[in-house]
């Protein structure tokens, strides 16, 4: 009877561990990072190799910071500025993803083009303000 029970409980944990999620990659990886100036150390050019190599699309997520200066007013994230530090590691098909508005962010099409990227890299931030 034991013998039966663990066959069972091994074969369900097998059959659950090869679902393909209901979002995202079946496979990834991350790539996690902590506070501070991390330039040269080798993390963005892992990142980027992980992502599928300088040809790859990438996604930077700008706002995990907060939308808002500190007086409250809207802040407004330059594309240029952003992707600088990207396209200076020869990165060739990167682009921001950033909306203040919570109706753009639900869209289908904000969204694809997320799922259409090998990588994307959330600036540092307020982690919360990814949930939020």
């Amino acid at each position: 009877m034991l013998r039966l029970l663990l066959l069972s409980v091994v074969s369900c944990t097998l059959a659950l561990a090869q679902e393909v999620p209901e979002y995202g990659p079946a496979k990834g990886t991350l790539v996690i990072v902590g506070g501070g100036n991390h330039s040269g150390s080798g993390i963005s050019q892992t990142f980027i190799n992980k992502a599928g190599g300088l040809s790859a699309k990438i996604i930077i997520v700008p706002a995990v910071g907060g939308n808002r200066n500190a007086d409250g007013t809207i802040q407004v994230f330059k594309e240029e500025q952003i992707l600088a530090s990207w396209t200076k590691l020869g990165c060739m098909n990167v682009h921001m993803l950033h909306t203040h508005e919570a109706k753009v962010a639900d869209t289908e099409e904000f969204a694809q083009t997320l799922r259409d990227a090998s990588g994307a890299w959330f600036n540092g931030g307020r982690r919360w303000n990814i949930v939020d």
